[in-house]
């Protein structure tokens, strides 16, 4: 076991400051893509700390879309446990003077900030709206995730990345052997804050997306798939989301 988070430190510590760079390559891609399901809450935040204000480039990348896609998922468990006040160790060890990591919370928020100008046009992009369709249902408390090994995806991870995935050989397992939580749903909280950013995503759509626009997303073979997640959403923004689409239809 010690040997093995010896070899996980020393690969982590070979892609500090590269991982957007490797989230994009179709070479290196696969191996952050292996690692994740092997991090702790604490180097799943510094992975995405390391992608800063750059998502919507990494969401409309082949490569990068699938290491969002898996980072989300996990990072659902870790908004669980912030929840709850459960931090890890290094949690109390920061120092304000060399700099504290983003919460899981404060990283989910900037991730929404930095889409939300182009998040219309990611609804019909195919590889960036399989991940905003999983972040609708990050965001939404009660809802199942589907598993990194890829079952319960169906309408949310792309079957592009479910397929690119069993290719690599990528079975979404940690390397210490820990069962990475699967189809976690009910018991399932975070900040409430959080779940206003669904509303916040919903307003920004309302704003931008004229009625004709709306029939041209619901007939896109890639946009008709998240009209068809928001009506599974047992929320205001799905009723909202469904009320515009079909009310523009008249």
């Amino acid at each position: 076991m010690i040997d093995r988070q010896n070899d996980l430190k020393d690969a982590l510590d070979s892609l500090r400051g590269k991982e957007l760079k490797i989230s994009t390559d179709p070479d290196t891609s696969i191996t952050l893509e292996r690692l994740l399901p092997s991090l702790g809450d604490w180097g799943r935040r510094v992975v995405g700390d390391s992608f800063g204000t750059q998502w919507e480039l990494l969401l409309k990348n082949r490569f990068g879309s699938h290491i969002v896609q898996t980072w989300l998922t996990l990072a659902a468990d870790t908004l669980d446990r912030e929840d709850r006040g459960v931090f890890p160790p290094q949690q109390e060890e920061q120092n304000e003077e060399v700099g504290v990591l983003p919460t899981m919370g404060e990283l989910v928020k900037g991730l929404v900030s930095s889409i939300e100008a182009n998040l219309a046009f990611m609804l019909a992009n195919p590889f960036a709206s399989p991940v905003v369709r999983l972040l609708w249902l990050v965001l939404s408390p009660g809802r199942a995730l589907p598993d990194l090994d890829g079952e319960g995806a169906e309408g949310i991870r792309s079957k592009r990345s479910n397929k690119y995935r069993k290719g690599q050989g990528v079975q979404g397992k940690s390397i210490f052997g820990d069962e990475v939580e699967k189809g976690k749903g009910a018991g399932r909280k975070f900040d409430e804050t959080l779940v206003g950013l669904r509303k916040e995503m919903r307003v920004g759509l309302m704003g931008k997306l004229s009625g004709a626009e709306w029939r041209m997303l619901g007939v896109n073979a890639v946009g008709c798939v998240a009209v068809q997640v928001s009506r599974a959403l047992p929320d205001f923004m799905a009723e909202v989301l469904m009320y515009s689409y079909f009310s523009n239809l008249k």
